[in-house]
């Protein structure tokens, strides 16, 4: 038995960010090798006269990272194909669907499959999308024990062995041997075994202005993301394995 997962993430609000990422101001220094006063006063007045524009950038930068962090970024989006099921299951915040509630969902599928001795496949999960949920349930006060019976990482940091990582299976697990190539991307990979995948024409970063704008997209991105994982593992896993 195997459960796929993704998860899709985003940046929290403006105003909680700023909550937890402070902007500082940089120190003015004059510009060139002006020595006199008057020209490092009137530089130092321009200098003044923009720092709601450089905070404002500043922080324009967090809210285009914030979806890769756990600490101002949130799960808006899981998807799972479940073979106890046999039924891809697409879950999105949609204003009534609160972070908390998509990823208990989650977890407790996950905690299904685990718990009968399935396994648990993800792209890149072990570097992301894992470590980001168990994050966020710390947050958001979300007890995995609840749902999982085994740690979600051991005291070395490595997933249990019932979590499979496609890429780093194509890594080889990473092990001591220098690789000569990079991981691949995740639609890279499956083009290589003939399955299509990120075809909606618009990358993860961008899931989340999607799903404000056109929710029927993003949901269509996720789903093909989650039954292009599942094909991929039919195929690449068994290569693996035999």
């Amino acid at each position: 038995m195997r459960i796929y997962f993704d998860i899709e993430t985003g940046p929290q609000s403006n105003a909680a960010i700023k909550e937890v990422l402070v902007y500082k101001e940089e120190e003015f220094k004059p510009r060139g090798n002006t020595k006199k006063r008057e020209t490092i006063a009137k530089q130092h007045e321009e200098w003044q006269a923009d720092a709601p524009l450089r905070e404002a950038e500043w922080y324009s930068k967090q809210v285009n990272k914030a979806a890769l962090n756990p600490l101002v970024g949130r799960v808006i989006g899981v998807g799972w194909y479940s073979d106890a099921f046999g039924d891809t299951q697409i879950h999105m915040s949609n204003g009534l669907t609160a972070e908390k509630d998509l990823i208990e969902c989650l977890l407790s599928e996950i905690g299904h499959v685990v718990d009968r001795g399935g396994q648990v496949v993800t792209y890149n999960g072990d570097a992301f999308d894992w470590p980001f949920l168990v994050l966020r349930c710390k947050v958001l006060g979300i007890d995995m024990g609840s749902y999982l019976k085994i740690k979600p990482f051991d005291k070395f940091g490595k997933t249990p062995e019932s979590f499979i990582d496609i890429a780093k299976e194509w890594m080889l697990f990473g092990s001591r041997y220098n690789r000569s190539y990079d991981m691949p991307k995740f639609e890279e990979l499956c083009r290589v075994f003939g399955i299509k995948a990120k075809s909606q024409g618009f990358r993860g970063d961008q899931f989340h202005t999607m799903l404000a704008t056109n929710p029927e997209a993003a949901r269509e991105y996720l789903l093909e993301d989650v039954e292009s994982l599942r094909l991929l593992a039919e195929k690449f896993l068994e290569r693996i394995w035999k």
